[in-house]
């Protein structure tokens, strides 16, 4: 089984949360999981309910059908294991909170490394050496709770980035890896974590008046398939898009960009600043590009990115890891042109952080 977690709101404009948790059966296909019929209400916790009183609501009962139970089965009695493989959630505690670990503003908050805040410009960063590991995990869980000292096992508990007190969905379901079986949620970091960011970046920093007004006319005219719904205006509504509108507008802006988009639409400071820092993008490619279409390029790269993973279609690790990576640096690159005052402060050799670039490690 799927363990799907949500957090959801019951009105538009009542921010009191509700916990639901949903039962899939994993071995259908994905168009089989997506319908209601298929997806079994667990419980709903309600606004105030703390994760440790909801998951023991159910926990007896859920661990009754890991142990095995004897059923049916075209009238052959059957003992069936039906256990949890994988929790997925639509919630912002989903990744860290669920796994045990600090949340990425830490100064350790990846939960799958142990990279530093000041390391996470580094898109190279060895996270397989400095990886976490489950059993490791639990060790250091182990090696905390021995600490006498309140002050010296709350050093330790950041120094790791772990949580003073394991999740309780440790105990739901103790044989399930503690890295592996949390996985990310891409719609939250691709479309509205980088989507929402490189939006802004294009209104606020790259785009002057005239070509801002340009751009949002284009947009909401550009031709989109028939079974798209129209996405509202960015500049009014970007605060209230949902997910499947910042994705498809991750998509479409380098479309709109690449059919509609002039030279005079751009800031000059920054078509200055893109030429100097966009230029090592193109470094793979037999190409060359005018400043203006330099930026079109990276939100190019980054709508690719946005693509691969969040599509059906399955490609090579290796290809995959490219393509996510060049999406990566593109964004870090496109807000490096805006941040960067002038071009007498540009050093192509040397490494500049900022506080911007840490939204791509926003959890994924």
């Amino acid at each position: 089984m799927l363990l799907f977690i949500d957090g959801f709101g019951i009105f538009r404009n009542n921010y009191r949360s509700l916990k639901g948790f949903y039962l899939t059966p994993a071995n259908l296909p994905y168009s089989e999981r997506r319908k209601e019929d298929n997806n079994f209400t667990l419980t709903l916790g309600p606004y105030g309910a703390t994760m440790t009183d909801i998951v023991q609501s159910f926990k007896s009962g859920l661990q009754v059908f890991e142990k095995g139970v004897k059923i049916l089965v075209n009238g052959i009695p059957t003992t069936v294991c039906a256990f949890t493989m994988a929790f997925t959630g639509d919630m912002p505690q989903q990744g860290a909170a669920n796994s045990g670990a600090l949340s990425h503003n830490a100064k350790i908050g990846c939960r799958t490394c142990y990279c530093p805040r000041n390391k996470k410009w580094n898109l190279l960063y060895d996270v397989i050496s400095h990886g976490r590991y489950h059993h490791d995990t639990l060790l250091k869980r182990q090696k905390g709770n021995t600490i006498q000292q309140k002050s010296e096992r709350e050093k330790f508990w950041k120094a790791n980035g772990l949580l003073p007190n394991p999740s309780p969905l440790e105990d739901l379901c103790p044989a399930l890896d503690l890295i592996l079986s949390r996985p990310y949620d891409i719609p939250h970091s691709e479309w509205k974590g980088l989507g929402k960011n490189l939006q802004e970046l294009l209104m606020e920093s790259i785009l002057t008046p005239l070509g801002l007004s340009s751009y949002m006319s284009a947009f909401q005219h550009f031709a989109v398939p028939d079974d798209w719904p129209q996405i509202q205006n960015p500049r009014t509504h970007l605060g209230s898009w949902s997910l499947s509108e910042h994705g498809r507008a991750a998509a479409m802006t380098p479309l709109v960009l690449r059919c509609h988009s002039k030279p005079e639409w751009f800031k000059k400071s920054y078509l200055e600043m893109a030429e100097k820092v966009l230029k090592p993008l193109l470094r793979r490619d037999s190409f060359s590009l005018s400043p203006s279409d330099m930026i079109t390029y990276a939100y190019a790269c980054i709508a690719k990115s946005v693509s691969a993973t969040g599509t059906l279609e399955s490609c090579k690790v290796s290809e995959l890891h490219d393509i996510v990576l060049k999406g990566r640096e593109a964004y870090q690159r496109l807000i490096q042109a805006a941040v960067i005052e002038s071009v007498d402060d540009w050093d192509g050799t040397k490494e500049y952080l900022f506080p911007c670039q840490l939204f791509f490690f926003i959890d994924l």
